[in-house]
């Protein structure tokens, strides 16, 4: 294995250690007859600007982008690759992004229940201004019962 290798694999190993991402790997169909020894390595290019490719799985994505550069910078320290612009790219944003806690686990507590709606309030949206958000005349599929 030559030190490119291992550089690719110390990479996406840091990528791996993010709660925040995980490498960006191709698709390879199942009729594919060979396998790559790493499938995830693709998703790291070492040339003239470095390129790691992630599927982002945390929001926001700030902090991830900085904990990620500071781990990739730190592997480059003493490689030829040490002052190569570093190009982080999110190819993906994982769907579980969205309902994850900013500890990487997804949110499974049920709403607060001291927080009740009183029986008979209107819970319908509404823009700050008090109007509803379907005030254009349309009635929602659950309200249709009542017509």
């Amino acid at each position: 294995m030559s030190d490119r290798d291992e550089l690719i694999d110390a990479i996406v190993s840091a990528i791996d250690a993010d709660p925040g991402a995980r490498p960006a790997a191709p698709l390879i169909g199942a009729l594919t007859p060979w396998r790559p020894r790493n499938i995830h390595s693709y998703a790291v290019d070492l040339g003239p600007v470095i390129e790691v490719r992630v599927v982002a799985t945390l929001l926001p994505l700030p902090p991830m982008y900085t904990r990620l550069t500071s781990a990739v910078r730190a592997l480059l320290t003493g490689t030829p690759w040490e002052h190569t612009e570093l190009r982080l790219v999110v190819t993906e944003l994982d769907a579980a992004a969205f309902t994850a806690s900013p500890t990487g686990r997804a949110e499974s507590s049920p709403a607060d229940p001291s927080v009740s709606t009183p029986e008979g309030e209107d819970t319908e949206p509404k823009y700050s201004n008090g109007t509803p958000k379907y005030s254009n005349g349309t009635r929602r599929s659950h309200d249709l019962s009542d017509q």
